[in-house]
């Protein structure tokens, strides 16, 4: 018997049985390539004369790979295999199965990631185009147990991109708080800051230094508590904030790509976002702050004479 946790059940895909709510009709054939990156077509209109809104197409026209199907064979066995990268229902290994089924029973523990991912992709796509509240939540609890970097990566896009779809400024900070330990997309923090009417942190600064053309990280190295504080310090003294402020407009800069999604069959799963890194004056007076607060250690690291 499969009991999955109460509180991702209502969120788990099936495609058959009594609890079928995915219909794949051309299961279990792989999907076409539409001419984009491996099955993937991005289409991604962003309105930000305002900065107000965001557009975003999805294509959704395919398989769910982690959709439950009875049909297949699980039991339990000796030998499995590990977890091969884009795990999908249909091609798991029988015992793979029952482990997965099994991991779905007490989902918030560590896992080996392949696991966890195949939970994530249905969350993604919940995240997206179904239950949004639902699954913002459960995401956070599984980010809080898996140190894993493609997951806190793919992850923390996918909440940013779809809480500035819902206005949801607390998941944006939360996501934005968790950057001090989890290194993201640099355009894609730039952007949700700008968002929410906040500069840059200064220890974001330090983190994306090389976006910022900063190569001299003698005293970022040895002496990082100081290096932040002088940081800190130059930017408040220049802007007010603890931060570096973006004030021109986003509309103008070249686009980038960032993944939006781990989940491979959502098709538009790339999120077209302004290039900050050309922004030529944004990047010079960041480099102006960190090489600021580089001398400033330098000139009181000098021996007294």
């Amino acid at each position: 018997m499969f009991h999955p946790h109460p509180d991702i059940a209502p969120l788990l895909w099936y495609g058959d049985g009594p609890n079928k709510n995915w219909d794949d009709p051309d299961y279990p054939a792989d999907p076409p390539n539409l001419g984009g990156h491996t099955h993937e077509v991005a289409h991604a209109i962003f309105d930000l004369d305002d900065g107000s809104r965001m557009i975003w197409e999805f294509h959704d026209n395919t398989r769910e790979p982690s959709a439950i199907f009875s049909s297949l064979p699980v039991y339990q066995e000796q030998d499995v295999p590990p977890m091969l990268g884009y795990p999908r229902w249909s091609k798991l290994a029988p015992g793979q199965r029952w482990n997965y089924l099994r991991y779905l029973e007490e989902p918030f523990r560590p896992v080996e990631i392949g696991y966890a991912f195949l939970l994530y992709y249905g969350l993604e796509r919940h995240l997206y185009l179904e239950d949004y509240s639902a699954a913002v939540p459960l995401i956070f609890r599984l980010r809080n147990i898996l140190d894993h970097p493609s997951f806190w990566y793919y992850s923390s896009n996918a909440l940013l991109i779809a809480a500035y779809r819902h206005g949801d400024c607390e998941t944006i900070h939360h996501v934005l708080n968790d950057y001090v330990t989890h290194k993201g997309d640099f355009n894609l923090c730039v952007m949700a800051r700008t968002c929410i009417n906040q500069p840059l942190s200064a220890h974001e600064l330090i983190m994306y230094h090389g976006k910022f053309g900063f190569r001299n990280t003698r005293y970022l190295r040895t002496r990082p508590e100081a290096f932040e504080r002088e940081l800190k310090s130059f930017l408040h003294q220049k802007y007010g904030v603890d931060g570096l402020p973006f004030n021109g407009s986003p509309a103008d800069l070249p686009q980038a790509w960032v993944p939006a999604a781990a989940n491979w069959t959502m098709f538009g799963r790339w999120c077209f976002l302004p290039d900050f890194t050309q922004a030529k004056d944004y990047i010079a007076a960041g480099n102006i702050a960190l090489q600021t607060a580089h001398n400033r250690i330098k000139e009181y690291s000098k021996p007294p004479r």
